[in-house]
């Protein structure tokens, strides 16, 4: 969210003033109009290392016309004066008075915490207990009939990190967070229900986290995927003021527009209503129960595992594997493609898809998917091997059953294995799997003058179906993949006095830009910018999506690689855009034939971007008797790689990799293509 928004604004204190000088602000007491929105802010890192909070509530303050309605802002969580200690409940007219220097929840000018910009201060109080939020909403409560709001339209949005079915709301200062059971602990105190709950939030535009909170809202406004640096975007509140009578559902695409519309890559959206969650997993559960029948058959797994690869998941942050959620409505409806029309399977999930089709009001993303339908799920992973959370286990029916089962089968350890095969003068891969869970891919090697197999790019292989008889299913999987045919061309950084600097390009998945097919690839390593006479250096990541049809970048962007997925909102760099002198250093990725493994270390050299960086990036042609592949088998679920080099492949004499700081051995798993790496 927001990370360096609020450092690169700066006119902010202009803005407010000017705000102060011009607006009519209603007292609490005389408060009018349609609109009563509160905001529930867990501080975290994210105030106290970038005032990204602070960041989202000047533009809400910008865009906010009093005359339609009122703000309650809610606060605490971190380590930063005014928000450490307990929790400070303030409004609109309070805000723009203490926002005067530019600061929220303390005087710089007095150097303490003022009580006269709050409404209530609860000194002590965990943020992240459902007991204060029931208390915190209740008074919320109260305040909205004071002032006169009892029939205005009531929303309420949750500010933060995001885990989906984990829970929301780090707090900082007690290391404490809510769990769903917290969340609709903390609703039900509140007293009232609300027309649209959002998250601007990572994850929580799951069924989990609706099915927790359902009873208390009309629509749910969430993203299926992380939530990238900027948050959402509070000037979209402009529209409200100018449309006062908005509805909530008109509200809900509003906010979805201007979310997207902002550069920050890979963001999704959605609008659902909450009054559908019951019906939603009802459906789930029968779906549960059918796939739970023919998880005994061979072909169940190898399909099961097959579609769960090409299911478009999330939380993955940029450069990492683990994904956590997945796309239900794909599944489900690669499900229904895969089965015969008269099974039973197919009927209940040609059911699922239907009814998720109505729950879903509006769902929106920016391209960087294979899907984003509005509704995310628990994917299989292997910490579910050792158990099902309550969080996902809906009263442990029908799909509760299913999960549970499947890890069974799929989450015993089976190493895949891989071999030549030859057929009509055709070679092919033979990939022996029993559960299906291997992602297969192809790793480009080039060989250098240091005698060093770097790993340039990686591309998914394909695998052959065949029709099959008496079955549930349509196809199978046969096991069997074409050989990759690569003549050495890829992509490459070139500087403009035309060296060229070898980069690790891994695969992400395919996405539509402007209708037109892309695939996205990260970079990893370090860039170096200077601001305000400053040089800073930060571990980053780069995407790039490619037309590779035209094989051509069209567009980099870059985000600061986050150490966690709670920091997955965080970007020193701004707003993802790549500047004119921007230095970046790639993390290469080699491939250690004798110890039979990949490690990483820093290229010895570096790109300068030029006034359009993405054409630095560009399709070269490699000495082509330096290139060579091999297949990397990485079983999402084990956590085992299998290796299987090109035929022919020469042996080199690498140099000895230096150990840097940027350099780690990477064991068997760490670069698995995981399950829902798929990138999809």
């Amino acid at each position: 969210m927001n990370t360096g928004k609020f450092l690169y604004r700066g006119c902010i204190i202009g803005i407010i003033l000017i705000l102060l000088s011009t607006a009519i602000v209603p007292s609490a007491a005389g408060a009018t109009g349609t609109n009563y929105l509160v905001m529930y802010i867990v501080g975290s890192d994210l105030e106290s290392n970038g005032n990204q909070a602070t960041g989202n509530l000047a533009d809400l303050a910008d865009s906010w016309d009093p005359a339609m309605g009122d703000v309650l802002i809610i606060y605490g969580g971190a380590e930063k004066t005014g928000w450490d200690d307990g929790v400070a409940i303030t409004n609109l007219t309070l805000l723009l008075e203490d926002f005067a220097d530019g600061v929220i929840g303390s005087d710089l000018n007095l150097g303490e915490i003022p009580t006269q910009y709050v409404l209530k201060r609860m000194p002590g109080a965990d943020i992240s207990t459902p007991q204060t939020m029931a208390s915190s909403l209740q008074y919320a409560e109260q305040y909205r009939k004071a002032a006169g709001l009892d029939s205005a339209e009531n929303y309420l949005i949750f500010w933060n990190h995001g885990s989906g079915y984990n829970g929301y709301g780090s707090n900082e200062i007690s290391g404490r967070m809510l769990s769903l059971e917290d969340l609709r602990t903390g609703l039900s105190g509140a007293g009232t229900t609300y027309d649209i709950i959002a998250f601007d939030a990572c994850l929580m535009g799951s069924l989990e986290v609706a099915n927790a909170l359902y009873p208390y809202g009309t629509y749910l406004l969430a993203s299926e995927e992380i939530v990238p640096g900027e948050g959402y975007d509070y000037n979209a509140f402009a529209a409200l003021s100018a449309s006062p009578g908005m509805s909530a559902p008109e509200l809900g695409k509003t906010l979805i527009a201007y979310y997207l519309d902002q550069p920050s890559p890979a963001k999704t959206l959605s609008l659902v209503r909450l009054s559908e969650v019951p019906s939603v997993v009802a459906a789930l559960n029968v779906f549960g129960e059918k796939l739970t029948e023919i998880l005994d058959d061979p072909d169940s797994l190898a399909v099961l595992g097959s579609v769960y690869q090409d299911t478009q998941g999330f939380g993955s942050p940029a450069g990492d594997t683990a994904q956590d959620m997945m796309d239900i409505y794909q599944f489900a409806d690669s499900i229904r493609q895969q089965t015969s029309e008269d099974t039973e399977l197919h009927a209940a999930a040609n059911d699922l898809c239907l009814v998720l089709k109505n729950y879903v009001v509006l769902s929106g993303d920016d391209g960087h998917f294979s899907a984003a339908n509005g509704v995310a799920i628990a994917a299989p992973v292997e910490g579910l091997t050792s158990g099902i959370p309550d969080a996902v286990s809906f009263d442990k029916s029908g799909w509760y059953t299913y999960l549970s089962t499947y890890m069974d089968y799929a989450g015993t350890t089976s190493q895949p294995h891989a071999a030549y095969t030859t057929k009509e003068s055709a070679r092919s891969i033979q990939v022996t799997d029993s559960t299906g869970t291997a992602w297969v891919t192809a790793n480009y090697l080039y060989l250098n003058t240091d005698g060093q197999y770097l790993i340039v790019g990686d591309v998914p292989l394909k695998e052959n179906w065949e029709a099959v008889n008496n079955s549930v299913w349509k196809t199978v999987p046969t096991g069997l993949y074409e050989e990759p045919d690569w003549d050495g061309s890829w992509f490459v950084f070139q500087n403009t006095d035309g060296t060229t600097v070898p980069a690790t390009l891994t695969y992400k998945g395919p996405a539509v830009i402007d209708n037109r097919s892309h695939v996205i690839y990260t970079i990893e390593g370090n860039l170096t910018r200077t601001v305000h006479k400053n040089t800073v250096t930060a571990p980053s990541i780069l995407t790039a999506v490619i037309d590779m049809e035209n094989r051509s970048v069209s567009a980099l962007s870059v985000t600061e690689k986050p150490d966690s997925i709670r920091d997955t909102r965080s970007n020193i760099w701004g707003n993802t855009t790549i500047c004119s002198g921007d230095i970046f250093v790639p993390a290469l990725q080699v491939y250690n034939e004798e110890a039979d493994e990949i490690v990483v270390t820093t290229s010895p050299q570096s790109v300068t971007f030029g006034s359009s960086p993405k054409d630095a990036l560009r399709y070269t042609a490699l000495d082509v008797d330096n290139c060579y592949w091999m297949v990397e088998l990485a079983d999402f679920l084990d956590e085992e790689t299998f290796y299987l080099k090109e035929p022919g492949m020469t042996a080199a004499t690498p140099k000895p990799t230096q150990s840097s700081p940027a350099a780690v051995c990477i064991f068997a798993g760490v670069l698995i293509a995981g399950l829902l790496l798929k990138r999809t």
